[in-house]
């Protein structure tokens, strides 16, 4: 599994890669991707605390990059 950060970047140069995003545009795209997830996919799931705790770094490193 990746790291939060290696995920972060991947995330960001995924949405800039293939939907042809700046990196603000794709910064701002994987963080709404990132809070699908927390909010919508891991609510009501019975999973472990930390992949909450993975979803909610990658969100920090996204916004950090």
């Amino acid at each position: 599994m990746l790291t939060p950060k290696e995920k972060a970047k991947e995330l960001v140069d995924k949405f800039s890669n293939e939907c042809l995003l700046t990196t603000d545009g794709a910064k701002v795209a994987a963080l709404l991707a990132v809070d699908e997830i927390i909010n919508n996919v891991l609510v009501g799931i019975d999973l472990p605390s930390t992949w909450g705790n993975y979803w909610n770094e990658v969100k920090k490193e996204i916004e950090k990059l």
